[in-house]
């Protein structure tokens, strides 16, 4: 791996080693009202009670969303990539076919299986996101401060 793709390619499979309690946590201190994203919004003059306000929490709850469930769609499409065999392609651009071509008839055919997977996966994970959405929405001090609730928290 080279240097320079060894951060990004950190950040997007980091999701899928830490828990999903510890990544709507880490979220969750981003865009607390002392957290990195609020100062910068503050500073790019944005009114403190704009910026203090819940009306982002959708897009921040996709942003969130899709780090988390992207990168596990990449590790699979990329494994299903690199069983293409290379000879097919070579036969296909010596016979003239452009890229266009060589993706219809190869790429897209052998990874269709894959995608089908992809579809599937994605569409169960998109069932799963309420405890994403209640820690990001309801995780306030009260709740983190009674024992019940950290219990409840550490069992997921």
């Amino acid at each position: 791996m080279k240097y320079e793709r060894a951060p990004a390619t950190i950040a997007l499979l980091l999701p899928l080693v830490v828990p999903s309690g510890t990544i709507v946590y880490f979220w969750k201190m981003l865009l607390d009202s002392n957290g990195l994203v609020q100062k910068l919004l503050i500073e790019m003059r944005f009114h403190h009670e704009t910026v203090s306000q819940n009306q982002w929490i959708m897009g921040i709850l996709v942003v969130v969303f899709l780090w988390k469930n992207v990168s596990y769609n990449i590790v699979l499409f990329w494994s299903g990539l690199n069983w293409i065999p290379k000879s097919y392609y070579e036969q296909m651009e010596l016979e003239g076919a452009g890229s266009w071509k060589q993706f219809t008839s190869i790429t897209w055919v052998y990874l269709s299986p894959t995608t089908f997977v992809v579809l599937l996966m994605s569409i169960v994970n998109s069932f799963k996101v309420f405890k994403e959405v209640y820690m990001l929405c309801r995780f306030n001090t009260q709740m983190h401060q009674d024992r019940e609730w950290g219990h409840f928290h550490l069992s997921w």
